[in-house]
């Protein structure tokens, strides 16, 4: 019997060893890009489906708005003019929500034709709206969920208020005068139809407050015609006079270009809440720092996704328009 058959040589023994080896890294690479691939695809699934929510709600519901336009006079100008109950109005949220902590970018308000199933109308107002809006979850969460940590994150936000919630055509109590809110001079005054239902508070939404998309973290508007980034049809209630506020009273701007930047779940996962809110609070100031006007849009995109791409954070930005009709 020859000494081979007795076993293996201390160089078989090393030469299989090293093979073994290569053929362990060689899996483990094979995993790992498995792995990455199909974390990406999940993270790049849930992006598109929040994008999907948020362009499909807000664009429909966007085209339905309206201002139901007739004829009016009006005394002061001793003229014809559009008049309407209703209003139509989108801008800085800032500006339109100021009791709301972690608003971020643009909001826009405005009234639909839609069922209020509590009424039982099948064919009434509702009054409609979206913002943004940094918070907790702890609004939509169930009671028997007080265990499980909180989630701070970037939502899309809704305003619904059905016909029957409505306090648009509040009276100013004298008969004979047209409703409160066409007599309003304050802008603060003016939005209050959606602003006191909306609250200043972030953990005790009402009913009519409801997330269309998660990690959305800004969404910003631009009409056709321009209208200082602020377009409201009750514009000269609180700045009579002015070019923009006879251009765009009581008339839908023609187009809505809707600019959202989202991110992913995975970004935010990785931070805890502490951690979470700091970077929340350098996002929104750096979006305060910037100028929204048409021209400078692309390079405040630019440049806020080159902050937000240094921070780790995944940054993808969604652009579409909804033409406007009445």
């Amino acid at each position: 019997m020859s000494r081979r058959q007795h076993g293996w040589t201390f160089i078989e023994v090393m030469v299989s060893t090293a093979i073994l080896v290569l053929l362990l890294v060689l899996m483990a690479e094979a995993l790992n890009t498995t792995q990455h691939s199909w974390m990406t695809s999940r993270t790049a699934a849930g992006t598109q489906q929040n994008l999907d929510a948020a362009n499909g709600i807000i664009g429909r519901q966007l085209q339905q708005a309206t201002l139901q336009t007739r004829s009016g006079y009006d005394m002061n100008l001793n003229q014809i003019v559009p008049a309407s109950d209703l209003h139509f109005v989108c801008g800085p949220a800032a500006e339109l929500l100021p009791g709301l902590p972690g608003t971020c970018g643009d909001a826009v308000f405005f009234q639909r034709p839609a069922a209020d199933t509590g009424s039982g109308l099948r064919q009434a107002l509702q009054c409609c709206g979206f913002f943004v809006q940094y918070s907790g979850d702890e609004a939509w969460r169930p009671v028997f969920s007080n265990q499980i940590p909180v989630q701070r994150r970037f939502r899309l936000l809704q305003f619904h208020q059905t016909a029957s919630e409505m306090t648009l055509f509040q009276s100013s109590g004298v008969n004979g005068t047209p409703p409160k809110l066409a007599q309003l001079t304050s802008r603060t005054d003016l939005y209050e139809w959606f602003s006191q239902p909306i609250g200043g508070g972030s953990s005790s939404y009402p009913s009519h407050v409801s997330v269309v998309a998660e990690n959305v973290v800004a969404m910003f508007l631009q009409t056709t015609p321009a209208a200082q980034r602020c377009y409201d049809t009750r514009r000269q209630q609180w700045e009579p006079g002015s070019v923009t506020a006879a251009q765009t009273r009581h008339r839908l701007p023609e187009m809505v270009e809707v600019t959202l930047v989202l991110t992913d779940e995975a970004s935010w996962a990785r931070l805890n809440v502490e951690h979470a809110d700091v970077l929340a609070g350098e996002v929104r100031s750096f979006i305060q720092g910037l100028s929204w006007l048409p021209d400078a849009m692309p390079q405040s995109l630019d440049a806020l996704k080159q902050m937000m791409t240094a921070q780790g954070m995944s940054v993808r930005i969604a652009v579409f328009s909804v033409p406007m009709g009445d």
